[in-house]
């Protein structure tokens, strides 16, 4: 990008400087990598403070770098509560400097329920890459800001009396919804047993291969560009934009022969029985050594009469009551990438890296 702004005589004119940050205690970066990029894409100055970064290192460098916006990633559910305490943080340093945030576990009902009492201005979550952008000129021009701010705090106010509605319901006692459980007749249910307990690697797995399975759908989705064809359809595209977006099946052979890109992952089937609430793991069939326990959750809501309060320690089978299984998986096709990108960032000739 840089290379074109020379090219062209010059850079744009920027629109603003941007502080990003993913909050302290989590490491998860690619989605704020990605808004970066679009960012500066859009003309923004970029200033990105990384991963794990404290609340006053974040309101430091805004004060510093003069931020028009701040904008937060997070993609662990303890991040939400960290972001309260940044907003927190601005309010008692008086700042009004637009807060952004963004991630996974964020959404515009904890912004507005969490986020937005703790801030004397409005603060926005963008609910998307293409939206954002218009909504990050509202914030910043003097002539739409007010029509912006009045909307955005009627909106989230209209969420937190849905929420507070929600919350005024009256619950069951936890002794009584666990009476209300759902009840399996486990006698009459047939539980294969799989082939194989513990665990095991998926190492190197072809991109190639992992490639057939991509549905293009969301990709084209996340741009705004519904119905689009994905690029595995025999049907060409109708949308010229789609084709150009369509991402080149090329490298990931190429990536996969050199390494620059890698995908595993480990999946396992365990004995696994409930105990109450608990859904218990098991290292042997036998079920005698407990090698994990994972408590779950009941609803308590008052429900009509004859519906059960469910948990999903129901669906699994009682210890003792038959022999049950659960399994599980954790995957990333991720593995390089970092690499990958600092050979793209190294300030080398105008030649695009090769694969």
């Amino acid at each position: 990008m840089d290379e074109e702004k020379r090219l062209a005589g010059g850079a744009a004119q920027e629109r603003g400087t941007v502080v990003l940050a993913t909050v302290k205690g989590d490491v998860h970066d690619i989605g704020k990598n990605i808004v970066g990029v679009v960012l500066a894409c859009n003309n923004y100055r970029v200033v990105d403070l990384g991963v794990m970064v404290p609340a006053g290192r974040i309101l430091a460098a805004a004060a510093e770098e003069r931020a028009a916006i701040v904008g937060l990633s997070g993609l662990i559910t303890p991040s939400l509560d960290e972001m309260v305490q940044v907003a927190a943080e601005m309010q008692r340093r008086q700042l009004t400097v637009p807060l952004l945030i963004g991630g996974a576990t964020t959404s515009r009902q904890h912004t507005a329920v969490k986020n937005r009492p703790r801030v004397r201005r409005p603060r926005r979550l963008c609910a998307g890459r293409l939206e954002g952008d218009r909504r990050r000129g509202e914030l910043l021009s003097d002539a739409r800001r007010p029509a912006f701010e009045a909307e955005n705090r009627a909106a989230q106010s209209d969420i937190r009396e849905r929420h507070q509605a929600r919350s005024g319901r009256p619950l069951r006692p936890y002794a009584d919804a666990l009476q209300n459980r759902l009840r399996i007749d486990w006698s009459r249910e047939e539980i294969p047993a799989p082939a194989f307990t513990g665990r095991r690697v998926a190492a190197d797995v072809s991109l190639g291969k992992l490639a057939e399975y991509i549905d293009w759908t969301f990709f084209f989705s996340a741009w705004g560009l519904k119905g689009a064809s994905p690029p595995s359809s025999t049907t060409p595209s109708t949308d010229g934009r789609a084709r150009a977006l369509r991402p080149c099946p090329a490298p990931a052979p190429h990536a996969r022969r050199r390494g620059s890109l890698r995908a595993r992952g480990v999946y396992g089937l365990w004995p696994a029985g409930a105990e109450g609430d608990d859904v218990v793991l098991f290292g042997d069939r036998e079920r005698r050594t407990e090698i994990a326990r994972f408590p779950m959750l009941r609803q308590q809501e008052v429900v009509e009469e004859g519906r059960p309060q469910i948990s999903l320690a129901d669906f699994v089978a009682p210890v003792g009551g038959g022999a049950d299984y659960l399994g599980a998986f954790a995957v990333t096709a991720g593995l390089g990438a970092d690499d990958l990108a600092a050979r793209y960032a190294a300030p080398t000739t105008t030649t695009t890296p090769s694969w």
